[in-house]
């Protein structure tokens, strides 16, 4: 019986001691960095291209894809995001109907980031 007491006293202080720990993280600030702003600003132009590929989008929505992905080009000096913005600007080239363009960001995307995800879908 004293076994089972100890056992019942330990998980709770365990389970006490994991609880405060979460509740502590919680409230712990998060400083965002650039390179985190530029790779979140990357999410959104790619969340932009799958929508805009998948449903078929106007020149309008073309065109205000293409500025997005130009505003970028200068912000980051990383391949690896370089090479994930150019193969997203081959695929909305594709989109435009400009296939030699596309080819040249997928040749520059695989020499940039030759591992990156976006360019082996391109």
């Amino acid at each position: 019986m004293k076994n089972i007491k100890t056992k019942i006293i330990f998980l709770f202080a365990a389970a006490l001691i994991v609880f405060s720990a979460c509740q502590s993280v919680q409230k712990d600030p998060h400083i965002i960095g650039e390179d985190e702003k530029v790779y979140e600003e990357l999410g959104v132009i790619e969340e932009t291209v799958v929508k805009l590929d998948g449903k078929g989008a106007n020149r309008e929505e073309l065109a205000g894809a293409r500025q997005q992905i130009t505003d970028l080009e200068t912000t980051a000096d990383d391949s690896d995001f370089q090479g994930r913005l150019a193969a997203w600007s081959g695929r909305l080239y594709l989109m435009e109907g400009r296939n030699s363009d596309a080819r040249e960001e997928l040749l520059k995307s695989q020499n940039l980031s030759p591992r990156n995800l976006p360019a082996r879908i391109l």
